[in-house]
């Protein structure tokens, strides 16, 4: 027994120097690191991810329209918005409900508009706010504003840059106020040409997937202003938004505040999910990407996370097949390779599926360029908010 155990230890090592090229600590450390780092995130895209396509919007009880859903949006000189978002909004197949704009510091011509479209939809409520320019006033303050006019318990914030995508928007929202007190979907990039607008959609998706995904497994830590829903009475309750001396937040430290595995709905539906204009292409995005990216230091340790641990995971799993494809033998650094393929086909296919049931289309094929530089953006993103931190303060 003692000489078959030296023999097999003897044949172990000619086979880790012959698969290490000499380098057998070195090698043998990089390929148990990679098949660990691959089999983690695996198990992330299989389990956690996967569950945002296969998730079933109502699950407590038969499903039933609310009384009726205020919209809430904050506008200012945007003429875009009453032209083409606002019939879009109107337009709903929904039997009771009002849009309650929020007019900022606006020029008359608009207010004059304004006032017009308010006699062609008797639903659309108004109020003006002329801030003085002495005291800085937030989003924050404006929709308290808005969701204090709203008629409806029911709420929905967006923003005047989004538009329903479906006629059917407030009837699938509707089902997760009958089964909850927040209420959570999507709010995907428009689509546009060039890889700067692919990029950019890929951005949002996997923002997305995250905190879906997170939703999905009763651990919500944040929304999309784009298309928020809560109830007002808990709005009240909980004295409204947090961080006030912050103009972000409202989509994640508040729904910190207010969501819980019990009061939380998640709606995946493409009728229910919203689409946004990003102006100023790439800049403008890394702008956004930068500011929102500010309230982080405010989350829980299990909201850093989520956020964090697959992309972790995943930039650590690309540079051990990088430092394999240089140091180890070619068949080994193939194996690296075929692992980190076979990591791409997975994401492919999980990414198709959600981008199914959220409405997305054309995206699949991008995230095979998007998925390896996400880290790096991540990154960059994290250094310049060190070197120039964004004003996400106002007092």
């Amino acid at each position: 027994m003692l000489l078959d155990s030296e023999f097999m230890a003897e044949r172990f090592y000619e086979i880790a120097e012959l698969v290490t090229g000499g380098r057998t600590t070195l090698g043998l450390t990089l390929m148990a690191l990679v098949l660990v780092l691959w089999g983690a995130g695996m198990v992330i895209w299989l389990r956690r991810y996967a569950r945002v396509a296969g998730y079933r919007n109502v699950r407590r009880r038969m499903p039933r329209m609310v009384d009726g859903i205020s919209v809430v949006v904050i506008l200012s000189d945007d003429f875009h918005y009453l032209e083409h978002t606002l019939p879009r909004i109107m337009g709903q197949q929904y039997p009771d409900f009002e849009l309650v704009a929020i007019d900022v510091n606006s020029c008359p011509e608009f207010a004059d508009e304004l006032d017009a479209q308010k006699a062609r939809y008797p639903n659309l409520v108004t109020a003006r706010l002329d801030p003085d320019p002495r005291f800085r006033i937030s989003n924050k303050m404006i929709y308290n504003v808005g969701i204090k006019t709203a008629r409806y318990n029911s709420v929905i914030l967006t923003t005047s840059d989004a538009y329903p995508t479906s006629s059917g928007w407030l009837a699938a929202m509707s089902k997760g106020f009958a089964n909850g007190e927040v209420v959570i979907s999507y709010c995907g990039v428009e689509h546009g040409r060039g890889v700067g607008n692919a990029m950019i959609r890929c951005g949002r998706m996997m923002t997305g997937v995250r905190y879906l995904a997170a939703a999905v497994a009763g651990r919500p830590y944040r929304g999309v202003l784009q298309n928020l829903g809560f109830d007002k009475q808990l709005y009240l309750e909980n004295r409204g938004f947090n961080h006030l001396d912050m103009t972000v937040g409202e989509d994640d430290l508040f729904v910190q505040k207010i969501a819980t595995r019990d009061n939380i709905c998640v709606i995946m539906n493409r009728n229910a999910t919203m689409q946004q204009t990003i102006h100023g292409g790439l800049a403008g995005w890394w702008r956004m990407r930068r500011l929102l990216g500010t309230t982080r230091s405010f989350y829980t340790a299990r909201a850093r996370r989520a956020t964090t641990t697959e992309l972790v995971l995943r930039f650590m799993l690309l540079l051990s097949v990088a430092v394999c494809a240089m140091f180890l033998p070619l068949y080994t650094a193939l194996g690296a390779v075929v692992l980190w393929l076979a990591r791409m086909l997975v994401v492919r296919h999980q990414i198709t599926r959600i981008s199914r049931r959220l409405g997305e289309r054309a995206i699949g094929r991008w995230m095979l360029l998007y998925d390896p530089i996400e880290p790096f953006i991540c990154i960059s993103l994290f250094v310049s908010r060190i070197i120039c931190k964004p004003k996400a303060n106002w007092k």
